[in-house]
């Protein structure tokens, strides 16, 4: 009974709320949205199928009738769910709803199949659910995906003009760019051939000042463009030396988003993760070895015949084996979320076509480089969680 007051009461609320938004809130106000997806609304279905009103989501374009018609829907999917959750299924002394029914049932078959499980699965299990880690892990990838959003990095619009020249015209083979750049260069010094010839002119009274100062804009227009292909001019001229010095036949390419991704501008953020995955290892660590001693079962284990060291073994791989998964798809979301902004151009490239990795003295190609990184911050997740395992043990085997 006192549930049915309380459901009346919530529905009365929630009423008056919703139509107090619809009567006092304008249109076109900042608020508007209060009083277009409102309750009250609904009952104007007619206004809202006769007269048509846009709602933009980034280029995309949708009626107001058809987004209110996907919240209706929704609304009542979700409604009815939680009706048959919370339904209770009425028999002699017990009140059970569908969803503790369903999970008991599922909790049963899970339970089985553990028990039937090899000894390195149960330790799996204490090391993510038991010690409460899955907690750590789903903290850390969502910080992991807050540190990498908050890094992305926006570029002028001569660097998206020459990132979009490097697309559609760079790679192995450039000799369009630097086709491109010649005549940019020959236009130039014509430009400023031309323009001293009509300087001497004009001081002399032979051109009038509207052919003098309009030809003087052209110019800066042409030097303007001719900035902008410095910096395609800067890295054939690298891309050459490269080839002389070291033999290598590099892409024309661009620098900025790599540099984002693995260069020095990924410094800071590679530090926040490196600092914020060695805190998410050193929780899976002290929860792990701390299991047994909070349930106690560290006396037993000690006094069976191998007992201790099987169990140590088997925890210690288990902790590095969970590390090392979790540093791969941490490298994994960060890698996506950089190629989703940034973009993974020309990844059969040698990573020496990056001037900002001309020193690096192995032949392999970006995408092989990009592998190797993430095999370097596993293996070292690895080697961490078995130093802190082993001296997390060590300290909670001297003080039991």
């Amino acid at each position: 009974m006192r549930n049915r007051k309380n459901v009346v009461i919530a529905t009365v609320a929630i009423g008056i709320t919703e139509y107090l938004f619809y009567v006092n809130i304008e249109p076109y106000s900042i608020y508007g949205f209060f009083r277009d997806y409102n309750i009250i609304r609904l009952f104007y279905m007619n206004e809202i199928c006769t007269f048509y009103h846009n709602i933009g989501f980034s280029t995309y374009v949708v009626s107001q009738a058809d987004v209110l018609l996907v919240i209706l829907i929704l609304v009542i999917t979700i409604s009815s769910f939680v009706v048959l959750l919370s339904a209770k299924i009425l028999k002699p002394y017990t009140k059970k709803s569908v969803l503790s029914v369903v999970s008991g049932r599922l909790t049963y078959v899970y339970q089985l199949i553990l028990y039937k499980s090899p000894h390195m699965y149960k330790e799996l299990h204490k090391c993510i659910f038991t010690s409460r880690g899955k907690w750590a892990i789903i903290g850390m990838i969502l910080a992991i995906i807050y540190f990498s959003l908050s890094d992305l990095k926006y570029f002028s619009d001569i660097e998206n003009y020459n990132d979009k020249i490097y697309l559609k015209y760079g790679g192995q083979n450039y000799s369009e760019i630097a086709n491109i750049v010649t005549e940019k260069k020959n236009e130039y010094i014509l430009v400023q051939e031309k323009l001293i010839e009509l300087r001497k002119g004009y001081e002399s009274g032979e051109v009038s000042v509207i052919v003098y100062a309009g030809y003087a804009d052209y110019s800066k227009s042409v030097a303007q463009s001719m900035e902008a292909m410095k910096e395609l001019d800067d890295k054939i001229e690298y891309l050459s030396n490269l080839k002389q010095e070291s033999d290598i036949d590099g892409y024309l390419m661009s620098d900025r988003g790599y540099e984002q991704i693995f260069g020095k501008e990924s410094v800071v953020r590679t530090v926040i993760i490196s600092i914020i995955m060695l805190i998410c290892i050193m929780i899976l660590a002290f929860g792990n070895v701390n299991n047994e001693y909070r349930a106690k079962m560290n006396e037993l284990i000690i006094s069976t015949k191998l007992g201790e060291k099987r169990v140590y073994v088997h925890k210690m791989t288990v902790c590095a084996l969970v590390s090392a998964f979790v540093s791969i798809v941490v490298c994994l979301i960060e890698l996506y979320i950089m190629a989703s902004h940034y973009g993974l151009p020309y990844l059969s490239a040698p990573i020496q076509s990056l001037s900002f990795m001309r020193y690096v003295d192995i032949n392999v190609n970006i995408l092989q480089w990009i592998i190797m990184l993430i095999m370097i911050k596993m293996v070292a997740a690895t080697v961490v969680a078995v130093i802190l395992f082993s001296l997390f043990y060590i300290v909670k085997r001297k003080r039991a």
